[in-house]
């Protein structure tokens, strides 16, 4: 095990603790995304016992983005003016956890709604506090730690909705969501303590405070920029595209190919493996 961490170590600069640490942080990254993608599995099957039309459904869908993009708005103005990191994070895997664990004991619209969107929220805290945190902690090593970060979302992506449809298929989904939920939890708890400890032990500078309306003045300078406008556009126009995908194509496999839940997930895996290939 010295010596394959070595050689690693020789190809990426990065030594074994920091190897260890970007893995972590990956792994949270991963149960973040293993939530998402479990809730798309999910929906079709909570919708039939809560009597949900498609578009009562996508209406679910909808107040997840709304939840998602307030979140993204004000989730990097805190972590810039705060600098709590690791706090940020915690609350990001935690919140997708105990959100699944709600969806699960709450079985009704109001709980299946908000339970989305505290996930959609949750999940958008992550990513500011994990690239802050990365981009400090390997500051000669970006590339390979926001790689690596990269690949446990794939991992996400592609595991979760397998579980949850084999989950599904042995105990229903009210089961699954407690099931998928509780260990993530847990693991939340244990991200927060191996990372609190490694920054302890590497003692990372200060961040320096920053004056509120300099930077939210900054923003708007950034927004009235036509390129900065365009590349939002376009971004929305794939995300909105891939939202139709990833919200109907599980009720499509459903409710017109008969799919069970398992099956689902294995096809959301597939599409998510094409995404990391």
């Amino acid at each position: 095990m010295r010596w394959a961490f070595g050689k690693v170590e020789g190809l990426t600069g990065v030594d074994r603790a920091g190897q260890m640490t970007a893995y972590i942080v990956a792994l949270g990254h991963g149960g973040t995304h293993w939530i998402m993608g479990t809730v798309y599995i999910l929906v079709p099957f909570v919708s039939d016992e809560l009597r949900l039309n498609y578009a009562e459904a996508g209406a679910v869908f909808s107040a997840m983005a709304i939840a998602s993009f307030t979140v993204n708005i004000g989730s990097g103005a805190i972590v810039d003016l705060t600098g709590r990191r690791v706090f940020v994070l915690s609350i990001g895997l935690a919140g997708c956890a105990l959100a699944m664990l709600g969806i699960g004991l709450v079985p009704s619209l109001m709980g299946l709604t908000a339970g989305v969107m505290v996930i959609g929220g949750a999940n958008n805290l992550w990513h500011p506090a994990a690239f802050s945190f990365l981009s400090r902690r390997f500051p000669a090593n970006r590339g390979f730690a926001i790689s690596i970060h990269g690949m446990g979302a794939n991992i996400g992506d592609a595991l979760g909705p397998i579980v949850a449809g084999g989950l599904m298929a042995w105990l229903g989904w009210r089961s699954a969501a407690i099931a998928n939920g509780l260990p993530m939890l847990i693991f939340a708890i244990l991200i927060v303590i191996f990372i609190r400890r490694d920054e302890s032990r590497h003692a990372l500078e200060p961040v320096e405070p920053i004056d509120l309306s300099a930077y939210f003045r900054g923003i708007w300078v950034l927004l009235k920029q036509r390129a900065v406008l365009g590349v939002c556009l376009l971004a929305g126009l794939r995300t909105m595209t891939q939202n139709g995908v990833y919200v109907f194509l599980p009720f499509y496999l459903k409710d017109v190919i008969g799919f069970e839940a398992i099956f689902i997930g294995v096809v959301w895996a597939i599409m998510q493996l094409g995404g990391m290939l």
